[in-house]
Order: structure tokens, then C-alpha cells, then sequence
């Protein structure tokens, strides 16, 4: 007989303790051990007189559509509102996902706009009832499980997906990828600048970003050489500073990242200015490396706009060799 695909694994299930029975046995048929580790637990709104109030509501034709989020949502729901009386024959109700379908068919509710295939909000809004001559001037109640969400009118449903892509950055790539609202400096697009100078340089080794961006190392997968995530307040102050810098001339990094922070909540108008805050880090740097590229053609603590440059290790005489 053939060894089972997962046998000698050990996995940790973190879903809710109650609904973890399926996913443990399914591991376990395939020859991995399960681990129950519930993080978090699911529970409904304890106020009956909010069900009442949005009950009422529902009767009074506030909302045209429903739209349940998952089972959970489902359940919790209509365990709050049913109670209170049958929701409207004109209500249509909505959801994602065969899962959420199946628990709405359990209460009885066999009439419901859902996806045939795919289980996420793109999968949704590609639904004609959906579309914005479709929802135009009709009320929407999403319902999830943490909460009921109130308010979010057709505008919303309708315009999801473009205000979405206007509104953030894709950062990273693959499994990586996340998406980030724009802040005043364009952190996301000087992150995704640096990945692409570090693949063309063909990029190895340790990576040390200044004044912090763990995330960096984590998307280009090279790990810092040394402890500290971020390089600036109670981590340099004192003999902080001059004891790191003692660490990176025994251990240099390979690359160095330096972008523009502002660190002004914690007492640093401009980084490198003073020992304690980046100036013996920067004396070193400006030794030691030399500059691969700029996002902005800019200095990154000079300058009030900002900027992310590309460093790397200049061949010193008498520098450690990795």
C-alpha cells in the first residue's frame, strides 16, 4: 500500500473549534496529523433589540437586497432576526460561495443570486443583478458574521471594483502580492522599484533597510544581518548606534535599501542628522557603499520629498569578504 501523501506532517488547524471536524478529517485521511488550534471563536450580536430594529426595518422596505458574507453570516443572522418574524417575501437575498448557498437552503431559502462558479467579491460583481443599472437607487444590507454592516448603498456594491483600482497599489508579485492605499510618499511604488533593481542586479545575500522595511526583506527573501527590524529610536540610542555600526563592519550587509520615513512621532526631524539617530549608521554607509539606483533621482534624508535609494558594498581594502 502507497504512504499517504501528508503522512508523518503534523498541521495546524486554526480554524473555529466548531466548524474544525471536516478539515481535521480530511488531514487525517491523508495520513496528517491535526493540530487543533482555534484562533479565534464565532459568536452572534447579543442584543436582541438590534435584530428587532433592523427587523423592522427589513419589513418596512429599507433594504431591497441581502447579501450574507459566509455560513457564518448566514447562521448568525437569522438566528437574531427570524425570531422576530419572516423577512419580506420582496427582500432578494444574495451570497458567495456553495457553502453560504447551502446554509441559506437549510433555513429555507432556496431562491438566492449567488456565483455558479468562483467564491470571492470579483465573482459577485460580475452577477447581472450586480451591475449598475441593476442596483442603481436600491439599498444593499451586508451581513457578516463579526457584525452587521449598515449603509453601504448601491453606490458602493456597484463601484467596488473601479474605486478599488484607483485607489490602491498592487506591491510584491505571485503569492506576494498585496494591495496598499497610496500614502503621501508612494511607499508601495518605491518598494516594487527596489525588488525590480535587486532581480536585475541579480541581488544576493543579507539586505539592510534604513530606517526600517522588514516587508522588503520578506518579498526579496534576503534576510537582514542583523536583529533589529527598524533602525532608529530607543534601537540606536545611547551606545546603541555606535555598538550596530560595530556589528555591520564585522557582518556587512550585502545590499543596503535607505528610503524616506517620517519619524517625527518619535522625536527624529530628519534622520542622520545626530548620533543616536542614523549619523554614525549613514558616515559608515557613505564609506562603505555605493549607490545602484534612485526611485526619484533624489536623496532619501535631504530631501523634503523623499526618495528610496539602491546600495551596494564597495570592495575596500581590508573590509570583510562574506
Amino acid at each position: 500500500m502507497g504512504r499517504l501523501p501528508l503522512a508523518g506532517r503534523t498541521i495546524v488547524v486554526t480554524r473555529p473549534a466548531a466548524q474544525a471536524d471536516g478539515l481535521c478529517a480530511a488531514l487525517a485521511g491523508l495520513g496528517a496529523e491535526a493540530l487543533r488550534f482555534p484562533l479565534l471563536t464565532i459568536t452572534p450580536v447579543h442584543d436582541p433589540a438590534a435584530y428587532a430594529a433592523l427587523h423592522a426595518r427589513l419589513r418596512a422596505g429599507d433594504f431591497s437586497l441581502a447579501f450574507f458574507v459566509s455560513p457564518n453570516a448566514v447562521h448568525c443572522a437569522l438566528d437574531g432576526l427570524l425570531p422576530h418574524g419572516p423577512l419580506p417575501a420582496t427582500l432578494q437575498l444574495s451570497t458567495v460561495g456553495k457553502g453560504s448557498e447551502a446554509a441559506l437552503a437549510a433555513r429555507g431559502f432556496e431562491q438566492v443570486i449567488a456565483p455558479e462558479s468562483g467564491f470571492d467579491s470579483e465573482s459577485v460583481l460580475a452577477l447581472p443583478a450586480f451591475q449598475p443599472a441593476a442596483v442603481a437607487g436600491r439599498r444593499v444590507l451586508i451581513l457578516a458574521a463579526a457584525g452587521m454592516l449598515l449603509g453601504y448603498g448601491s453606490q458602493i456594491v456597484a463601484a467596488s471594483r473601479a474605486e478599488l483600482a484607483s485607489r490602491v497599489l498592487r506591491v510584491g508579485s505571485g503569492a506576494d502580492a498585496f494591495l496598499v492605499r497610496p500614502p503621501p510618499r508612494p511607499y508601495g511604488a518605491w518598494l516594487n522599484f527596489a525588488q525590480e533593481v535587486l532581480r536585475r542586479e541579480r541581488a544576493t545575500g543579507t539586505l539592510l533597510v534604513l530606517p526600517e522595511g522588514l516587508m522588503l526583506n520578506y518579498l526579496t527573501r534576503m534576510p537582514s544581518p542583523v536583529p533589529p527590524f527598524f533602525l532608529f529610536s530607543f534601537a540606536l540610542r545611547g551606545e546603541a548606534e555606535s555598538a550596530l555600526v560595530q556589528q555591520l563592519e564585522a557582518r556587512p550587509p550585502d545590499w543596503i535599501v535607505a528610503l524616506t520615513r517620517d519619524l517625527r512621532e518619535y522625536g527624529v526631524n530628519r534622520y542622520g542628522e545626530r548620533e543616536g539617530e542614523g549619523k554614525l549608521l549613514l558616515a559608515w554607509i557613505d564609506r562603505a557603499y555605493e549607490p545602484v539606483a534612485s526611485a526619484e533621482g533624489r536623496h532619501p534624508f535631504d530631501s523634503p520629498q523623499g526618495d528610496l535609494w539602491v546600495l551596494r558594498r564597495r570592495r575596500m581594502p581590508g573590509m570583510n569578504e562574506p
